[in-house]
């Protein structure tokens, strides 16, 4: 629960971007946390495996693409999307990404993860949705 700094309406709905009292918009960004650091997101940023290694350590990085994934606000919220011909996938709590973009939600869990063997998972991101 939050409570709107602009009219003072108390006990919004966390799941609310919006006040229903006056319409703040209250502004979310993305934590990711991986295996060996973490990173608040202000702005859209494309992942690949340079970026990754702070996350998840040089070893998963490496089956990152240069540009494997990338999240960006949209609207009220924040959305992912894959880019096309990685040779592993990225995955949002176990389902394949592609080319569209989609909504992540406080406690998604993101993963490279091998094309041939999908239980195979290289590397796992976690988002945590903090305004």
């Amino acid at each position: 629960m939050w409570d709107c700094p602009d009219c003072g309406k108390a006990d919004i709905e966390d799941s609310a971007a919006k006040c229903p009292g006056c319409g703040f918009m209250r502004r979310v960004f993305p934590v990711l946390s991986g295996a060996t650091g973490e990173m608040t997101l202000r702005t859209s940023l494309v992942f690949g495996y340079k970026n990754l290694t702070q996350l998840v350590g040089a070893a998963e990085a490496r089956y990152a693409a240069s540009r494997q994934f990338e999240l960006r606000p949209e609207g009220e919220c924040w959305a992912i999307r894959a880019f096309p011909g990685t040779r592993n996938a990225t995955t949002l709590n176990g389902a394949e990404l592609t080319e569209d973009w989609v909504a992540i939600q406080d406690g998604a869990v993101i993963h490279i993860a091998s094309r041939r063997d999908a239980a195979v998972k290289v590397a796992e991101i976690r988002v945590s949705l903090l305004n």
